[in-house]
């Protein structure tokens, strides 16, 4: 699905030719790397953990999202406390390595990621707003953007609080059913961005 997705991406790019969406695809691009990346990781040099590799890939995936929105939204303040959240982030990673002295080679992040997914969620909240205060939801289909900040919403808003969970339960039976929640809101996330890539597209060509 995911391929799926960068394939539709990728085609959109070529026609909008927005530098946020050339930002996003790349990004696509290379979380696809990062998954086979991962498999491999974790078959062939670490065998049953490939936290490292996430590990690497959230700051990364972080970044994207809160540039995204810092670029979007017009509030200064609220551009300044996008900046704050993202230093907020880090500071929460050097927490958990130096101070809980959590193993990233063994572990993923919990606490930096409940953070920054919930401080994005805070974000896109008000990206939201803005877009009805300024009377734009009319023409809302053809900003890209909204059709990112909704398909990671959701896909946040119901993984946020399972990282909770993951640690503590990464070798029990518990962890399948959190794999299915992860696998069907991964799933809804490229759906979204499928449909804001080819609404997007469209509108590009009128």
């Amino acid at each position: 699905m995911q391929i799926v997705t960068v394939i539709v991406g990728t085609l959109a790019a070529f026609k909008q030719r927005n530098r946020l969406l050339n930002l996003f695809v790349l990004f696509l691009w290379y979380a696809i790397l990062n998954e086979f990346f991962a498999d491999y990781y974790g078959t062939e040099i670490q065998p049953g953990n490939n936290s490292i590799v996430y590990n690497v890939f959230y700051p990364v995936f972080f970044g994207v999202l809160f540039y995204l929105l810092h670029q979007s939204i017009k509030s200064r303040r609220f551009k300044q406390l996008i900046v704050f959240m993202y230093g907020s982030y880090f500071i929460s990673m050097f927490i958990e390595l130096f101070v809980l002295g959590v193993d990233y080679t063994l572990q993923r992040q919990s606490l930096p990621y409940i953070i920054a997914g919930t401080s994005l969620l805070v974000c896109f909240l008000y990206f939201f707003v803005e877009l009805l205060r300024e009377e734009l939801v009319m023409h809302v289909e053809r900003n890209m953007v909204f059709w990112i900040a909704t398909a990671y919403f959701f896909y946040l808003l119901a993984y946020v609080p399972l990282k909770v969970e993951q640690n503590y339960y990464a070798n029990s039976v518990r962890m399948a059913s959190l794999f299915d929640v992860y696998f069907i809101m991964t799933l809804i996330m490229n759906l979204f961005l499928i449909i804001g890539f080819v609404w997007s597209s469209l509108w590009e060509e009128k």
